[in-house]
């Protein structure tokens, strides 16, 4: 059976474009991650549809 840990840091390493990590006052430790978040496209207005009179 493959292991279940291990696999969040490097998600982490392979999305942020940077990380930095530190102690924590109370133990453990505290991870910064900048991740690029692509902007949504903009909406572009629909046409009406034409309407035949006749």
């Amino acid at each position: 059976m493959l292991s279940e840990r291990g696999r969040g840091w490097n998600i982490v390493r392979r999305l942020a474009s940077r990380v930095d990590t530190s102690s924590s006052p109370g133990g453990g430790k505290v991870v910064r991650a900048e991740v690029a978040v692509p902007l949504p496209r903009p909406v572009r207005a629909r046409r009406p549809d034409r309407q035949v009179v006749g």
